[in-house]
Order: C-alpha cells, then sequence, then structure tokens
C-alpha cells in the first residue's frame, strides 16, 4: 500500500520469501499467508490500511491454519496500539524490518547482503531505484522523519550494482526516488550527490530512460539542473512539488523556500529545458491558510501552467509542529479548494493536450491487450500517476515507439502507429 518506496519494500519482502524457499503469489485464495505492506503517511492512508488489515483478519478466518502479518509504515509508529486492538494478526514489522518477518512466516533467517534480492511487482521495463531513505527537512506538517527517521543515503557502489541488476532484468526505464532526491550522498563518507550518481547510472548498458522523481525544492541547484542536460538518459522530467507559493504559508510549513526561489527555478528549468514536463503538488487547507492564500495560490497556478500536478488537503498528523496551530481551516473549505485547483489544472492538461494533435510522440510501451491495443507514455510521463498515450498495433511490453497523436483529452493522447 502506499508510496513507490513502499512498494520496492514489497519487492524486497518477496524476494526474500523467495530466497527462503516460498511461493510468492498476488492472489489471496491459494495462499495461506497475507503480508499487508501498509502506509501511514496521512489520515486516509491510516484508515485505508486498518480497513486491509480487517479484510486480512476475515481472510485469514475463511480457512484454518492460514497466517496474517502487517508490516510498513502503521506498525513503525502504532505497533503497540496495533497489536491489543488486532490480536488476530499474527505479528507486526515495522519499516525496514525484512528479516524478522521473513523469519517469522517461514522459520529461515535469510540474509540479502549488500544488494537484497526484489521480485518485481512492477512490468519488468520499468523499475524504482530507491536512492535514500528517510528526511531530515522537518517539515511541520510531514511525519515522514517519524516514521521513517532521519535521512540515509545508500552507497553509491550498492545503487549501481542494483541498477545493474535490474537492467539485466530486463528494465529499460530506471525511476529514482526517496523522500527527497536532491540531498542524496550528503551523509555519505565517500563523495556522492546527485549529479554523480546520474552520471554513473547514465553509462549502465541497456537503460535507456532515466526519470528523478521528488526533487525538493530549497535543495535543487544549478549542478543538478546541468545533470538532467549532461546525461543522456535523463529525462527532461522535473517533479518538484511546492505544496503552495504564498510567503505566509511557505514559511509556516518550514518549507525553507519563499515565492520568488521557488519563481527563479521555475524559470531556469524552462530557459535551459523549453521542453520538459514541470510536475508538482499542492496543498490546501493548511492551519492559518485563508482566502487570499488560495487566490494566490490558484492565480500562480493560471499564470504558471503546470504540466502535470497533484493537489492534497492538509491532514493533522501526530509528532508534527504543524498541530500547535490553532487557526484550522474547515474541512468543507479544504476540499472546495482541491475542487477548484484540480478544475483549473483540468483545462491546462486538456488545452497542452490538444495542443499535441499531429505531433509525432516516441513511448514506451506499458500494456498490450490480446488485440493490439497498446498503452505507454511519453518521457513526459511517469507510470501510474501521469497522462497515457493510446494506440494500436504490435510490440512488445517495453518496446520503444513512434505514435502521430490524432485525439487528445485532459488525461491521455490517442494516436496512430508511426511506421519507421
Amino acid at each position: 500500500m502506499g508510496c513507490a518506496k513502499n512498494l520496492v519494500d514489497s519487492e524486497r519482502i518477496a524476494g526474500l520469501l523467495e530466497k527462503a524457499g516460498c511461493m510468492v503469489t498476488t492472489e489471496e485464495e491459494p495462499a495461506d499467508c497475507l503480508i499487508i505492506n501498509t502506509c501511514a503517511f496521512i489520515e486516509d492512508a491510516r484508515k485505508e490500511a486498518v480497513e486491509t488489515i480487517l479484510a486480512g483478519v476475515h481472510w485469514k478466518e475463511e480457512s484454518k491454519g492460514r497466517k496474517l502479518y502487517t508490516a510498513g509504515c502503521l506498525p513503525q509508529i502504532h505497533r503497540e496500539a496495533l497489536i491489543k486492538e488486532l490480536p488476530e494478526v499474527d505479528g507486526f514489522f515495522g519499516v525496514g524490518d525484512y528479516n524478522s518477518l521473513v523469519k517469522a512466516v517461514t522459520g529461515v533467517t535469510v540474509s540479502g547482503g549488500d544488494l537484497i534480492p526484489r521480485k518485481s511487482m512492477t512490468p519488468k521495463h520499468y523499475r524504482y531505484l530507491r536512492i535514500a531513505d528517510g528526511c531530515d527537512r522537518k517539515c511541520s506538517y510531514c511525519s515522514i522523519p517519524n516514521i521513517r527517521g532521519n535521512f540515509h543515503s545508500r552507497p553509491m557502489r550498492e545503487l549501481l550494482a542494483e541498477a545493474e541488476s535490474l537492467a539485466d532484468e530486463g528494465a529499460k526505464e530506471i525511476i529514482i526516488i526517496a523522500q527527497e532526491t536532491c540531498g542524496y550522498g550528503v551523509d555519505l563518507p565517500e563523495k556522492a550527490d546527485l549529479p554523480l550518481l546520474l552520471r554513473s547510472l547514465n553509462k549502465i548498458e541497456g537503460i535507456e530512460w532515466i526519470r528523478v522523481h521528488y526533487l525538493h525544492p530549497p535543495a535543487f541547484s544549478e549542478e543538478i539542473l546541468s545533470a538532467f542536460g549532461d546525461n543522456d538518459k535523463v529525462l527532461p522530467y522535473f517533479d518538484f512539488p511546492i505544496e503552495h507559493i504564498s510567503d505566509k504559508i511557505l514559511k509556516r510549513m518550514k518549507r525553507g523556500i519563499t515565492r520568488s526561489g521557488i519563481e527563479h527555478w521555475i524559470r531556469r528549468i524552462r530557459d535551459v529545458f523549453p521542453d520538459s514536463c514541470l510536475r508538482t503538488s499542492l496543498m490546501t487547507g493548511f492551519p492559518g491558510e485563508d482566502e487570499e492564500d488560495f487566490n494566490e495560490l490558484a492565480d500562480f497556478i493560471e499564470d504558471i501552467k503546470f504540466d502535470r500536478l497533484g493537489v492534497f488537503i492538509y491532514s493533522l498528523e501526530e509528532g508534527t509542529s504543524a498541530l500547535n496551530f490553532i487557526d484550522t481551516v474547515p474541512q468543507d473549505i479544504m476540499f472546495d479548494w482541491q475542487t477548484q485547483l484540480l478544475d483549473i489544472q483540468r483545462n491546462i492538461a486538456y488545452l497542452k493536450n490538444i495542443a499535441k494533435i499531429g505531433d509525432i510522440v516516441e513511448i514506451i510501451a506499458d500494456e498490450i491487450s490480446p488485440d493490439s491495443e497498446i498503452t505507454g507514455r511519453t518521457k513526459f510521463d511517469s507510470p501510474e500517476i501521469d497522462n497515457l498515450v493510446c494506440t494500436q498495433g504490435a510490440v512488445k511490453p517495453g518496446g520503444f515507439i513512434k505514435v502521430r497523436i490524432t485525439d487528445a483529452d485532459e488525461l491521455n493522447l490517442y494516436g496512430d502507429l508511426v511506421d519507421e
């Protein structure tokens, strides 16, 4: 459950279970053991996790001898309460506690060494590479430091070995993830940073696209910007979560950047890479946000015209400094502001997409149906969260093809295969 970072944890758990002799399946009925890897980032995620665990309890009780385990973020922060409230669960394991979980399931101690095996839970042609975990930024609304701990980078030799292994398994696209990727290497004894990592990954044979997520605006730099241009496999895809644009709200959020700083980097990105994708995430309803702050944000979105945009509502998180603010925003207003921003972006996305009619775009094919319908993505689209391109033809998943766009809506492009 949850984000791509959690998906990597699930792949590692499944890889170690297979190493211990288990047969891993995504189907519940034939299984005799169910593992739920939870998310606890916001209140909605925690509710969904608890509902899923309760469904797991029902699954367990349907057949004698079944086992149920819960892992990840929720037991990391609420283990004792979960043990008390859900005695039907056979074990709770926090973030990264792979070996204890595998031993509980199998009775076998398995060590993954530096390179923990991963069972792919995505199509094999794109894989996530988590370069760090945890966070030191202390944004006032965010519970990640309480769940995942301090920021800690993985050694570069380990990352390159894993990337080569993923390429050997068929990965054409590597998606770099962390709680924030700009700070990679700052805590390592050897010289390591994001630009150096990108240069090294760019040399790996088999990998054709390198996509970077979670570029923390206050930590972005000219060196990182240059690394996108200096390495031909690194896509001009800038995942740049600003959260807000009002200086008052940014200061309360402890984002470490002002409106002028955000505007500076957006200008630089678009000056250096006019043909690029700029993606962001926003938050509505942060304590103290008023109509003036919201209108400033809405006007900014209208003016900047982000290529991709997500909007979340503020969630009260235990252990965060934002809990000290008493000037909360009513939920109905939070949701109304969220809807307004999404409506603005929907119109922007539609106009951007219809402007592509007549263009020829290169896509990576993600899925092919039995009747040869192809669903893929351009270099400007990350899996699960961004736009799709739909066409028809003969190609294998992971293949690169060219499509002439003939139609569009706010989410998808449609077109005809172009013969090479």
